[in-house]
């Protein structure tokens, strides 16, 4: 959808004005924006605990980008062709 292109487009530019870390930090901020602002809906969609709503959200996205790094080192490995 529209919503998912932005988010994308949001995520990477950074990258797009900026190099490094100063890109991954910006990226990163927005990323737990985007992730509490979800949160905070979903909370009050479902009158729920924001904080254990919020603390799920940002486990799962830290597990992936670990299991993200950890497939992409791995895939580094293999012999290129």
């Amino acid at each position: 959808s529209a919503v998912d292109i932005a988010m994308v487009f949001v995520l990477v530019s950074p990258y797009l004005v900026m190099q490094g870390y100063a890109a991954l930090s910006v990226s990163i901020f927005i990323s737990l924006v985007i992730i509490a602002l979800f949160a905070f809906y979903i909370s009050v969609i479902q009158d729920d605990n924001f904080r254990r709503i919020i603390s799920q959200m940002i486990m799962i996205s830290i597990i992936t980008a670990v299991l993200s790094f950890i497939a992409g080192n791995l895939l580094s490995l293999l012999p290129k062709a």
